[in-house]
Parts: structure tokens; sequence; C-alpha cells
């Protein structure tokens, strides 16, 4: 298989992940209702937040060092592996202890199901710090099976509590504990062949991997922890039910959902960026904004708009409350666009730097706006707190781009005839090249 196919067929993957992850949270919500999915949410943002901080971006970097040919694949692998286990081992212990010993935070849950959702915390650890390993190999086969079966099995465990009304939240974290344990076996199963325990452990090794890790994951972690801040502080505002996280988190759902919308035309505007410089590359950025912005503006006014059917199509009357919060969220589409385009932009320059910067300040305001206003708003005070990270974040992200650029705000507001007809030139050749292929 070509390296073009290749990229083609775990692109695939990932959208049929999306998709997947979008029909689980469908059936989830329809059979836990509110206060449910809230548990089971509040379960899935420890757990990223979590498993984010403790992968280090070590597996981001061992590609690097795959790549670079210093070391055996084998040491690079087996070291990492060690590495992942032991955090995995310390994860078991201190999750479950911190599930069992806070049932106020976490809900009443078994010390079984919390030891298995733990077990899969650990998992994902090591698929996170280990998956990279699979990139760096091309194995894309491999790479799409791992990303696949934990959606699957947790979308068959969806169906199966339709099946046979068993709506507990405890059996959903269950099988979000399974799904990422299975990926983790049969990860291991792949790298069977280049896994060997038993091998003295490199420290120097590890120390160059952390060097370099650390760096590329902070601002990972930045995003995780923002993205996921609301939920946490949200449940330790209002411990008396899950209802408000169950609520909130679909609204954020929603807006994740129709996030990936304005994302489809992007093969169409980043496709000029490579190589350009100056007034070339301001122009096409100014393009890009335009376009992508305009875009989501009339997304995000179909939403606030019609927010109380997407609302009841998806998920049913029980979440109607749900709606304040997405008629909230609905205008921070724009702003994330905008916002993307720029840190596009600047990680293309290798100015990735100034974007970790901009999510330190973000992650202050949202977390900050949460803390203030949770008690007294509940789900509102959550969407205005992402609200509020997200203008932050695209107006930083433009006056960066003013100031490195010379980008200008006015051409970057409103599409314009020249943009259409240019984006409809774009595709007409792009299928007149797939013809000729």
């Amino acid at each position: 298989m070509s390296f073009l196919r290749k990229s083609i067929f775990v692109t695939g993957g990932q959208m049929a992940g999306i998709m997947l992850n979008m029909l689980a949270g469908v059936i989830y919500s329809r059979s836990l209702g509110p206060g449910g999915m809230g548990q089971y949410e509040l379960f899935r943002s420890s757990q990223m937040v979590v498993v984010t901080f403790l992968s280090l971006g070590m597996g981001t970097a061992s590609i690097y060092f795959l790549n670079n040919l210093k070391y055996e694949p084998r040491e690079i692998i087996s070291n990492t592996a060690k590495v992942s286990l032991l955090f995995g081992g310390l994860l078991i212990i201190g999750f479950t202890a911190a599930i069992v010993f806070n049932p106020g935070y976490f809900g009443t849950i078994s010390f079984m199901i919390a030891l298995l959702f733990s077990f899969g915390s650990a998992a994902l650890v090591n698929i996170s710090t280990l998956r990279p390993v699979l990139v760096a190999q091309l194995a894309s086969k491999r790479m799409v099976v791992i990303d696949m079966l934990p959606r699957i099995i947790i979308l068959l465990s969806g169906l199966l509590m339709l099946l046979i009304s068993k709506r507990s939240p405890a059996f959903a974290i269950t099988a979000l504990g399974v799904g990422n344990t299975v990926a983790c076996c049969t990860l291991f199963y792949f790298l069977r062949e280049h896994l060997h325990l038993r091998t003295p452990f490199n420290w120097k090794l590890l120390g160059s991997l952390l060097k370099y890790s650390i760096k590329l994951s902070a601002s990972n972690f930045l995003y995780v922890l923002t993205s996921n801040v609301t939920v946490m502080l949200l449940r330790y505002t209002q411990q008396q039910n899950f209802n408000q996280v169950g609520l909130y988190t679909r609204a954020v759902a929603i807006s994740g959902m129709i996030t990936l919308i304005p994302s489809t035309v992007g093969p169409l505007l980043y496709a000029k960026w490579a190589g350009l410089k100056g007034d070339l590359l301001t122009k096409q950025a100014e393009f890009a904004m335009r376009v992508s912005s305009s875009v989501s503006f009339v997304i995000s006014a179909g939403v606030y708009i019609f927010s109380r059917y997407i609302i009841h199509l998806l998920y049913g009357p029980s979440f109607y409350g749900a709606n304040v919060a997405l008629r909230i969220l609905a205008p921070s589409l724009v702003f994330i666009t905008i916002s993307s385009i720029c840190n596009n932009l600047l990680a293309g320059d290798g100015k990735a730097l100034i974007t970790m910067y901009i999510l330190m300040v973000t992650f202050s305001i949202v977390a900050g706006v949460t803390w203030f206003t949770v008690g007294r708003l509940g789900i509102e005070g959550a969407a205005l707190a992402v609200l509020c990270g997200n203008i932050f974040s695209a107006v930083a992200g433009i006056v960066v781009c003013n100031r490195q650029y010379g980008l200008n705000i006015a051409n970057c507001l409103v599409i314009r005839r020249p943009d259409i007809q240019t984006m409809l030139k774009s595709l007409k050749s792009k299928k007149q090249a797939a013809v000729i292929k």
C-alpha cells in the first residue's frame, strides 16, 4: 500500500471513529439520562486529563527517536513500554483509591468497577505512549484497528444496554475500561517482536526522550485540561447529582460535532500554505479566515436558532435543559475556527511556543470564570467560561498574527465573491485530477 493510500486509510478510520463516538454518545444519553450520562462523562474527563499528563508526550517523541536511528527500535520501544507500564501501575492504585474513597465527587461505585476502569485508564496510558510506534512504522491497518476497537466495544455496550434494559452508569464505565484494555492488549501483540522487557533499562535514553517529549506535551496537556476543567469544576460545585454535568456535556458534544463541519474545507484552504512567505502567506491566511469564519457563522446561527430541535433529535426531551448552554456555546464555533487557523499559521512557521502561552492564559480564563460563575449559574456559567476562553484565544491569535504576518483584521471577516470562485475552481481542478488518475 502506497503512502498516500495509507494516509487516506488512516484518515478514513479516524472519521469512522468520530462517527462511532457520536453514535455511542447518542445511545448512551438516551439510555442513561442526564444523571447517568453526567457520571459517565465525569469519569471520561478525569481519565483524559490524567492519561494525558502521565503520557508526557513520550509517544510523539518516540517517533523522532525511531526515525533518527540513533537507538535500536527494540531498545526504544522496550524502554518506553517499561515507563508506561510503571506509570500505568501507579495510576491503577491512585485512580481506584480516588474513586472508591471519594463518592461525593465520583458517585457511589463498587470497588470492582473502579478497578476495571482504572485498568482501562492504565491501558490508555500505554496506548498513548506506544501507538505512535505504529505511526513510525506506517502500519496503517494496525493503527486503525487500535483506534476502532475501544469505540466498537463502547458502541456495542450501549446497544446491549438498550436491549437488556441495563441502564446503569457502572455498566457504561466498565465498557470504557474494557474497551481500552482490549485495545492495549492488541497493541502489545502487534509490537511483540520489539518488546523485550528483560533488556536493561537505558536511563540515558529516557532522559533524552523526556527532554524532547515534555516540550511537545505541554501544549497538548493545556488543551486537554482547558477542554475538561469546566466539567470537573461543575461537578465540584454541583455535587447534589450529576444532572448538570450530563446536560452540559451534551451541549459540548453538539458543539464538537458542528466544529467538524468547517474543518472539512481545510484541504481547500491550507493546500497552498506550504512554502509561502510574506504577502502571499498573509493573503492566503486572510482568505482561509474569511471562508472558515463565514461558514462557522452560518452554522452557529443555525445551531442557535434550532438548538432545541437538535437536542430533541439527538438526545430526547430529557436533555432540553442543555439548550441554554448550547445557545451560549454556539457562537464559540466562530472563535474556535479563527484561533485554529492562527494556530496552524504559527505552528507551520515554527512558533508553536506562542500558541502554548495563549493556551496558558486561555486555561486561566476558563478555570477562573467557571469557578466564579457555576455556583450561581450552573451550566450557563460553564458555557460562558468556554465562550470567554475562546474569544480570548481568537483575539490573541489575530493580534499575534497581525504583528507577525501583517494580517488585516478587516480582510479576515466577510467572505467575498472571488473567494467563492476560488473555492469552486479548486474543487473543479481536484475533480479533473481525480478523473485523469
